[in-house]
Formats: structure tokens, sequence, C-alpha cells
């Protein structure tokens, strides 16, 4: 996933996907420069939380993005 080229450096978000993986009460919140769909700069603010399966597992990562400058 951090190899995808979407405006957004997935690189620095590495630390919040992992730590959702391995706490499912994790919670991280972080604010990027990014490109937006039409090549512009923007600031977009990525929260990315646990996706918990039934039983409480840990089932992956859910990421909400939204463009705030």
């Amino acid at each position: 996933m951090t190899s995808l080229d979407i405006g957004l450096p997935m690189e620095n978000l590495r630390p919040l996907i992992g730590n959702a993986f391995v706490d499912p009460d994790s919670f991280g919140e972080t604010v990027l420069d990014a490109v937006n769909r039409r090549g512009r700069p923007a600031q977009v603010r990525v929260t990315c939380t646990s996706f918990r399966s039934a039983g409480d597992l840990v089932g992956g990562a859910l990421l909400l993005m939204e463009v705030v400058g």
C-alpha cells in the first residue's frame, strides 16, 4: 500500500497503519501535504483506527482522509 502514487506520502502513514494492526485500541491522526486530483497542493488530515471484526480481533486498518487546506 505504501507504494501507491495517489498524491499522498504513504510512507508517512506507515507508523499509524502499523499501530492499528498491533493495538486494537489504536487511534492516530496526522496532517500531511499532498496533491489533489487536479495536481494542486492540499493539506490532508488522515485519521487511522483499527478495523475490528467479530470477536474484537483486528481485521485491518481504517483510514479517513479529509482535505483541511
